[in-house]
């Protein structure tokens, strides 16, 4: 009884997961890639806007 309710439940759950990748596994649209602008920027440039994130005094000394 048990080993049969997991046998279903691994085939509902296989069966959503390929549904899951049949939507997920659509062909790239190139002209999207070939149409976009391309540039390379410094790492000084790419994270000059980054913000450190601003961490509870709490979570430090395991208060929580």
């Amino acid at each position: 009884m048990i080993s049969e309710d997991i046998e279903y439940n691994k085939d509902i759950f296989l069966s959503e997961l390929e549904a899951s990748l049949r939507e997920v596994n659509r062909k790239i649209n190139m002209s999207k890639l070939e149409n976009r602008k391309i540039g390379t920027i410094s790492s000084e440039e790419a994270l000059k806007d980054v913000v450190p994130i601003q961490w509870r005094e709490d979570l430090f000394n395991d208060n929580e």
